[in-house]
């Protein structure tokens, strides 16, 4: 929702370097991630080719390209842990700074108990938002898009065959899901 959104960037904001470093390192960890496809590519070409040069090259590249994306894939959770670590502390010590605020006719009405779950889960559940959600969700959509591009880019006309097939997938996980 936008306007929890907007109400969350003064917190976010002070760690926007995390967050900044963390986006970035997903766009070039899914750059990296289209490449391999390619690469197999070659891997399977030299196989079939028979030069074993040509073979040990592609599997080194790949080998290369896999250790690099997985210190990038460990740059990028840190990061954005770490920014959502440091968001959230600063939203705890509000919250806290708010409850001491409070007059005490407000705690005999109000079960302590209620209080502190609410307190705990509600930033439990922002701070879930910053581990996986929105991040998840922005790699997953650059991903679709790079296929996407790449799909076109090797061949137009089985990409357009592949794409056609998509409504009737659409479908069958529309039926597959309702029944579920």
């Amino acid at each position: 929702d936008a306007c929890l959104m907007r109400r969350l960037l003064p917190y976010v904001f002070p760690h926007a370097r995390f967050v900044v470093l963390s986006l970035a390192t997903l766009v070039v960890i899914t750059a990296i991630s289209l490449l391999r496809p390619l690469l197999m590519g070659q891997v399977v070409s030299a196989a079939d080719a028979r030069d074993p040069g040509q073979l040990m090259r592609a599997g080194a590249t790949l080998s290369v390209l896999l250790v690099v994306t997985q210190s990038m894939a460990f740059v990028q959770v840190y990061a954005m842990q770490l920014g959502g670590a440091r968001a959230m502390a600063d939203l705890r010590r509000d919250i806290f700074a708010f409850l001491q605020r409070l007059s005490l006719r407000y705690y005999d009405r109000t079960p302590v108990g209620r209080l502190v779950t609410r307190a705990t889960n509600d930033v439990d559940a922002v701070s879930e938002l910053f581990a996986s959600g929105v991040l998840n969700a922005i790699g997953d959509l650059l991903g679709l898009v790079g296929i996407i591009v790449m799909m076109l880019r090797i061949d137009v006309k089985m990409a357009l065959f592949a794409f056609a097939a998509l409504p009737l997938v659409a479908l069958l996980v529309n039926a597959m899901r309702s029944r579920s």
